[in-house]
């Protein structure tokens, strides 16, 4: 042991001492953290938010931590903790009542940290601190402390010291009854890494030890199979059995892993030939007829049977090219008697287990195994039972013969092809078996748990899996919507218990997304949008069905899964793209702001397609449709923001397509539309997307001369006035846009100004000498300070209320500041190069009344919106009100008293004015403060997050033991 960690053992004794030796180390390490460790030795102490407690810890032991200190620095650091461990340990044993089990848990993982050493690891059992350790653990049964006691006995393991020190204590038969009588998940996960790792490191020099650890395993095997045969099997022993059963499941998937050690599989073979498990399954087998029970037996023998498999191959890497390429016959023999032996939720878990262990071992078998195009897939076997109850669903609610025939559909016909080939005979026992199973015990959950299971295991599958997977819940689907039109009354089935189906087509666009599968992939895939489309069409589905059904059909759009879109054929004539926009029109009339929502999702992609497509005919299907112009109208009229919002977003694409363009500004007043919102917009999602709208009309479109006054006023409230953060973050982006226009007038071209231009001004090319770039960098400064983009950027730069804003203004005017700089414009250059102004300035306090906004006089034609917005705002109805009512019988007196529901409520907002910044002040800003306020600013956030911010909190929460969390809020 190394001198540096001999100390003085503290007398149990005397508090005092403790205190003294705490005290004697406080100059070496920071002070706060010495004064936090004692105060968090107060028994009086409570420490009411325990996240300090995981940051300090965090903050202790991370590599990121100790990275910034010198290995002397950290050896005292650990020197600290080592004494302060010592008066916990000292402290708990004074105490009567257990302790604090947040503190005890700190105290468990700081000792696992420092642990790590195991010099620390004899110096602290030295002091025989780990047997006291272990006598106050005792006394708590919370998870979180059992937990990191099993976490801190698997660090001991891993030194030599550590794992005698286990054997000769025999602490682990404690550990592994906590880990057999307890139900919380992460302690019994935590626990199968321990057993299996103690285990692993045990077996190489202490066999008898191990043997003792497996026979104290599985005593309960043999208990438990006694008190099944004299029918006296209590619910605790059926727990403790199945707890039994999934630690040695758990402990074989560990030794069966990649990074297994080949002690490991002498391991398993002590398993099979000294205690004679398969002996031991067989007998609880036979016994019982519990169905958990037999899962877990059924799973334990699988992988012994997957053991063997591996075995078989390790270390004969030809063995793949001339042994018998299949899995072992146990696996299907397995899942052939337990299709009918097992409840549905246990089948599935067990098909999900024996797949993750398959994928495990997947690794250690020779590649030429694998690559064999004899060989049939093992995924591909586990799949096809997997999804049976899917299958089974529609053969109980629609029936085996209702779509084409095989001979009539070809792709179909190729579809089964491929699967017969694909599946193996004994699967397709299995497979045949359990159908009957189910059907017999039908419930629409099982197919939701089937697709639950299958969402679980999308890492575990490939992208040929996954296809073959997508390729039979297309034609399902397709199978529905034939038997609908022919048994409509069917549809109240799926209506009733709308989660399967919305399960189903949520895993259809699951796939798409997740193994980035395109229209080349398979020939089902262009069929995505005509499933679809039959689906909704004519049909009243719940809501969460409609939503899902067009997200799908969002996805199908956007990978281009149409044949004519995919053969980039511009013709919708015998396309679903002809009748699609008229469905698209309903859906946007639908009581359910959701859908609203989701077709609007839809269009848009549509829109894009058009945007980057030359498809004409679907830009006038569009057009036909009045969808253009109706997305714009929801924008304004609709009573949900959500939908609002939306519907700008969408707007952005369609101002892209000059059809649309076209379209929406000779039908609208559509420039007082996009003001309007800004101003009187109450919503700032919807406030967001219009300040986007704006900076794309500005890219993309043209915005008139004598309309940009207006929106300089309204883009200049959003950046220095919105009450939400995001609206003055996107506003930026148009001011940005400003910036660059100006630019581009004076000359420069993709950043940089070339050595000769063409001058509006003189009509002829003159030369861009630094004295003339110069000049016209300080008439584009004059000018931004016309239109008041200055004075945004001075008010946004010193903004200390939303940090993104400042950030963001910084990030975006950093490059035009560099333009400045780079060519020496400074004050003086204002001064020489500034013409006298022909029209006075206003001062930088002035502020120019900005007449409103007209609201748009926007015609309905029919558009009308069926639900009320969020807030509706109702005014008191008097006597007099209701007799005018009765006596005139005009109907249009209402629209006086409430406010209409099918129009969200407007609030006018006061336009704060921009301000004529005199570039001279900017200068001096962006000059002498940018760097630093952006330094200091980055600064600030890292102390938000840093140590002694931390150990400040500590300390105050200390001091106030009467603080109310509810204060902070």
């Amino acid at each position: 042991m190394s001198g540096s960690l001999v100390m003085q053992k503290p007398p149990v004794s005397s508090k005092n001492v403790v205190v003294i030796d705490l005290e004697s180390r406080r100059e070496e390490i920071n002070p706060k953290l010495a004064k936090v460790l004692k105060k968090l030795l107060d028994p009086k102490f409570k420490l009411y938010n325990k996240d300090y407690l995981n940051l300090l810890l965090t903050h202790l032991t991370s590599k990121e931590h100790e990275s910034k200190f010198t290995p002397h620095q950290i050896e005292t650091h650990k020197k600290f903790l080592m004494i302060w461990l010592k008066g916990y340990v000292v402290q708990c044993e004074r105490l009567q009542e257990p302790p604090n089990a947040s503190l005890l848990t700190f105290v468990l993982n700081i000792t696992r940290y420092l642990c790590e050493s195991e010099q620390i690891f004899v110096h602290l059992n030295s002091d025989d601190i780990f047997e006291r350790l272990v006598k106050i653990i005792k006394k708590v049964s919370q998870p979180t402390v059992t937990g990191a006691f099993i976490k801190l006995f698997g660090h001991f393991v891993e030194h030599k010291s550590g794992l005698q020190w286990m054997i000769s204590t025999n602490h682990w038969e404690l550990l592994v009854d906590i880990i057999l009588n307890n139900e919380t998940v992460f302690v019994y996960k935590e626990g199968n890494k321990f057993v299996a790792k103690m285990l692993e490191k045990s077996h190489s020099f202490n066999v008898p030890f191990c043997k003792n650890v497996i026979q104290h395993i599985l005593v309960p095997l043999d208990e438990c199979y006694k008190a099944i045969v004299d029918h006296s099997f209590t619910e605790s022993q059926e727990r403790w059995l199945i707890s039994t059963l999934r630690l040695i499941s758990e402990i074989l998937y560990i030794l069966l892993g990649p990074e297994a050690a080949s002690t490991d599989s002498a391991l398993i073979a002590v398993l099979l030939e000294t205690f004679q498990l398969n002996k031991r399954l067989k007998e609880i087998l036979a016994a019982t007829t519990h169905s958990v029970i037999k899962g877990w037996v059924y799973r334990t023998v699988i992988y012994l049977s997957l053991y063997e498999l591996k075995l078989k191959f390790i270390g004969n890497q030809r063995a793949g090219s001339h042994q018998k390429a299949e899995i072992s016959p146990v696996v299907f023999n397995v899942l052939y008697e337990a299709a009918n032996e097992i409840s549905v939720p246990c089948m599935l878990l067990l098909l999900f287990t024996t797949l993750n262990c398959w994928n495990t071992i997947k690794a250690s078998l020779p590649g030429s195994l694998l690559s064999n195009p004899k060989v049939v897939s093992f995924e591909d076997q586990l799949l096809a039972i997997q999804l049976m109850p899917m299958y089974t669903i529609f053969v109980k609610t629609i029936g085996f013969n209702v779509y084409t025939s095989d001979s009539e559909d070809s792709f179909r016909y190729t579809f089964i092809s491929k699967l017969v080939d694909r599946i193996y005979p004994k699967t397709i026992r299995v497979k045949y078996k359990w159908q009957n199973y189910l059907l017999e015990h039908y419930s629409i959950t099982n197919g939701i748990l089937a697709l639950k299971y299958f969402i679980h295991s999308k890492q575990l599958y490939s992208k040929e899996n996954a296809i073959l997977a997508f390729q039979m819940m297309i034609y399902l689907i397709e199978d529905l919507n034939t038997c609908l039109k022919e048994k409509p009354e069917l549809q109240l089935q799926f209506i009733n218990e709308p989660d399967y189906l919305d399960l189903h087509l949520k895993v259809i666009a699951m796939i798409i997304d997740e193994f980035q599968m395109t229209w080349q992939d398979t020939v089902e895939s262009l069929c995505v949008l005509y499933i679809v489309y039959h689906l909704l069409n004519g049909l009243i589905w719940p809501t969460k069905i409609v939503v899902t059904a067009l997200k799908l059909a969002e996805k199908g759009i956007s990978k281009y899964m149409t044949f004519d879109l995919a053969l980039l054929i511009d013709d919708t004539e015998d396309s679903i793209m002809h009748v699609l926009p008229a469905l698209l029109r309903v859906k946007l009339h639908d009581g359910a702001w959701e859908v609203r929502d989701s077709t609007i999702e839809l269009l848009q992609s549509l829109f894009m397609t058009a945007i980057n497509t030359k498809f004409t005919s679907y830009k006038k299907l569009l057009l036909e449709n009045d969808l253009p112009c109706s997305v714009l109208r929801m924008a304004t009229d609709d009573g949900n923001p959500f939908v609002r919002a939306s519907a700008v977003r969408c707007v952005h694409k369609a101002i892209e397509i000059p059809e649309f363009w076209e379209e929406l500004t000779n039908s609208f007043n559509f420039y007082d539309i996009v003001l309007r919102i800004l101003q009187y917009e109450t919503e700032g999602i919807v406030r967001c997307e219009a300040a986007t709208l704006v900076d794309c009309i500005f890219t993309h479109q043209s915005i008139p001369q004598d309309l940009m006054n207006s929106f300089y006023d309204v883009m200049n409230h959003a950046v220095v006035a919105d009450l939400h953060w995001e609206v003055r973050v996107k506003a930026l982006k148009f001011w940005k846009n400003i910036i660059d226009e100006h630019l581009t007038q004076q000359g420069m071209i993709d950043g940089s100004f070339p050595s000769v231009t063409f001058s509006k001004e003189l009509k002829k090319i003159v030369t861009l000498s630094n004295l003339e770039v110069e000049k016209r960098l300080v008439r584009v400064l004059n000018e931004l300070s016309q239109v008041g983009c200055l004075s945004v950027f001075y008010e946004a730069l010193q903004d200390d209320c939303d940090i993104e804003v400042s950030k963001t203004a910084t990030n975006t005017i950093k490059e035009f500041v560099d333009l400045l700089k780079n060519h020496q414009v400074t004050v003086q250059s204002l001064q020489v190069h500034t013409p006298a102004p022909t029209t006075p300035v206003s001062p930088v306090t002035e502020k120019v009344v900005f007449p409103p906004v007209a609201a748009p006089q926007i015609e309905v034609d029919d558009f009308i919106m069926p639900t009320a917005p969020s807030t509706p705002q109702y005014v008191p109805i008097s006597d007099s009100i209701l007799e005018d009512i009765l006596d005139t019988r005009d109907l249009n007196l209402l629209e006086t008293v409430f406010n209409k529901l099918d129009e969200p409520s407007f609030k006018n907002i006061d336009i704060k004015k921009r301000q004529a910044l005199k570039p001279e002040l900017f200068l001096n800003l962006v000059y002498t403060d940018l760097e630093r306020r952006l330094v200091e600013k980055s600064q600030w956030r890292e102390q938000t997050d840093s140590f002694q911010s931390l150990l400040d909190d500590i300390l105050k929460e200390y001091d106030n033991v009467d603080v109310n969390n509810m204060d902070c809020y």
